[in-house]
């Protein structure tokens, strides 16, 4: 299984497309990414939502939550290598002690939802 943290670290140094949800488009060469999906490009070309209006900026921080999709060369999914480094955590499972009015505490076991 590949994760999209690794599709995208494969992707670090390629051109990249980025559409936001405000309809800003971004088109540069990604940089860096991190576990929240906020992206570092260079030498990049803003078009606005109307795409009448161009910037071009020498870097761009894209936070990750306004992001609406990315993309990306057909031959990046190629190059994938899943590590695992990108790999959600799993979650522990917890005890709980639950105490009942005067009586024994008794220790519960949270049921596992998988």
């Amino acid at each position: 299984m590949v994760f999209p943290l690794s599709v995208l670290n494969s992707a670090r140094n390629q051109p990249v497309s980025i559409e936001l949800k405000n309809g800003e488009t971004y088109n540069g060469n990604l940089v860096n990414i991190d576990g929240y999906m906020n992206l570092n490009l260079k030498e990049v070309i803003c078009t606005s939502r109307d795409g009448e209006k161009f910037w071009k900026m020498p870097n761009v921080y894209v936070r990750g939550l306004s992001i609406k999709y990315v993309r990306l060369r057909p031959d990046i999914l190629n190059a994938v290598t899943d590590d695992g480094s990108a790999k959600p955590k799993q979650k522990k499972i917890r005890t709980r002690t639950l105490a009942l009015r005067g009586a024994k505490k008794r220790k519960l076991v949270a049921p596992n939802t998988n």
